[in-house]
This record gives C-alpha cells, sequence and structure tokens, in this order.
C-alpha cells in the first residue's frame, strides 16, 4: 500500500537492491506494477510476479540493518541473550538523530558490551585431480 515501509529479503541486482535495504511504496497498481523509493533516495520500479521477496520494513534486526541509517533506533537489549560491544555498536549507530536502548538489566548488559568478538574464519582448500562429468 502507499506509504508502507519494506525491507528487502534477497539480492537483485538489477533492481539495485541488497537483502537488508528499506524504502517506501510509492505505487503499486492491479498488474503488480510496484514503484518507490529506497532509503538510500534511489527511485525503484519492478513488478512483483518477477520480484516479491519483501516484507514490512518498519523493524529490522541489527544484523539487517547493517550498513543503513534511520532517523531514529529502538535498541531491545534483552540480557539474557547474548550481547557484545559488536551488536551493541551495530544497533546503536544507525540512528542518526535519537537512539533508545530498552533493557531488562543495566548493569548485566554494561558487562556483555565490554567483550568484543573477534571474527576469525577458516577455510581449507584441497587441490586434485579434477573430477570431468
Amino acid at each position: 500500500m502507499k506509504g508502507d515501509k519494506v525491507v528487502f529479503l534477497n539480492n537483485k541486482q538489477q533492481l539495485g537492491v541488497q537483502n537488508g535495504l528499506t524504502g517506501e511504496i510509492n505505487r503499486i497498481d492491479q498488474h503488480g506494477n510496484m514503484s518507490g523509493t529506497l532509503d538510500n533516495k534511489k527511485d525503484m520500479a519492478f513488478n512483483l510476479r518477477t520480484y516479491n521477496h519483501l516484507d514490512h520494513g518498519y523493524a529490522v534486526t541489527d544484523y539487517k540493518s547493517q550498513g543503513q541509517t534511520s532517523k531514529e533506533v529502538i535498541f531491545n537489549a534483552d540480557t539474557d541473550k547474548n550481547n557484545s560491544y559488536n551488536s551493541f555498536y551495530e544497533a546503536i549507530t544507525r540512528g542518526k538523530e535519537k537512539v533508545y536502548v530498552y533493557t531488562n538489566d543495566k548493569d548485566k548488559l554494561k558487562e556483555q558490551v565490554k567483550k568484543e568478538i573477534e571474527k576469525t574464519g577458516s577455510f581449507s582448500l584441497q587441490v586434485g585431480n579434477p573430477i570431468l562429468l
């Protein structure tokens, strides 16, 4: 519906959208043609029959919000779940004007966000004879 906030759930280079990008619907017609404006101020237009990986985008996770900004951010920091410096920083730096942090235990949250998680990755590459099919 016009004015609805949406979040894209799948990358589509031809449309210029990535998983987690948000925007606002300007128009949808009876044939599924949709136009709108992405939060990065770019216009979008496509048919919902060819790309329908959308959801309401009024609230997104901190993971989905990476690289985006918003006027206001509301962050639910439940200390019964694992919080870290990384997730806290990612969430609170999305807000341009206001950030609200809600938690069930302020002292426990302070301790949790002192812990920075180092990203590690490993993979092994095995070289052998190619398999021809």
